[in-house]
């Protein structure tokens, strides 16, 4: 980990982000600012994008805050770039 805070890419970012929530890849890259206003109360996804079809939200550790308070808010997504990517790739 000491050696992936090092790094100033924000794909660095979102893989210790991934890394210390736990979750999917898919989850990190698909994060919104907009669903998320309130990030002391923890990262909130909709049941409509969870595989069991339930809210979730995880909880943030101050390491995660401190991520999230570092990135640009100039889009839609907390980590932007690779989603759109993966959306437009051939099968």
């Amino acid at each position: 980990m000491a050696e992936l805070r090092e790094k100033t890419v924000l794909g660095a970012r979102a893989l210790e982000w991934t890394i210390l929530s736990a979750a999917r890849s898919e989850e990190t890259l698909a994060a919104e600012w907009f669903r998320n206003r309130h990030w002391e109360e923890g990262l909130d996804d909709p049941a409509s994008r969870m595989k069991a079809d339930a809210d979730h939200r995880v909880p943030l550790t101050g390491r995660m805050l401190e991520i999230l308070k570092s990135l640009p808010r100039g889009g839609e997504h907390v980590f932007p770039g690779q989603i759109h990517q993966r959306e437009h790739q051939a099968p």
